[in-house]
């Protein structure tokens, strides 16, 4: 591990460049997700439920794969009908999270569950954005 470490402080990894090939390439489409209010404004959800937004896309995809296991549906055939399940479950799973239990504080009304998927068609990225859950 020394020897490893050693190696790398000699090539001198300077940044953009890298010897190393975990970020040499980037797949062509790719999806976040966020929670919105009753009026579409989006939530900051580390404040507001103690969840940060990349803790919150790999609870929706945890929760997705249950329902592609449930379905035996693919992830690009699982029509959004089989996601909203999952991404009830997951404004569930905020509305009672410890942040919220702790503050007191009223969560919004008419929570809102949004995935955003984001490709590079034709040397432009297109932004495609559907709500995915709603909890009035």
């Amino acid at each position: 591990m020394l020897l490893i470490a050693a190696a790398c402080l000699l090539l001198r990894e300077e940044f953009p460049f890298s010897h190393f090939p975990m970020y040499s390439s980037f797949g062509r489409t790719t999806y976040y997700v966020y929670v919105a209010d009753g009026a579409d404004r989006p939530l900051p959800t580390v404040k507001t439920f103690g969840v940060s937004t990349p803790t919150l896309k790999k609870m929706y995809e945890s929760e997705v794969r249950k329902e592609m296991k449930r379905t035996a549906a693919s992830r690009q055939g699982l029509a959004i009908e089989l996601r909203r399940p999952a991404g009830q479950r997951i404004l569930h799973r905020l509305l009672n999270s410890p942040r919220v239990r702790r503050s007191g504080n009223t969560p919004p009304v008419g929570l809102r569950l949004y995935e955003v998927r984001i490709s590079l068609e034709r040397r432009e990225f297109q932004k495609r954005s559907e709500l995915i859950a709603e909890l009035l």
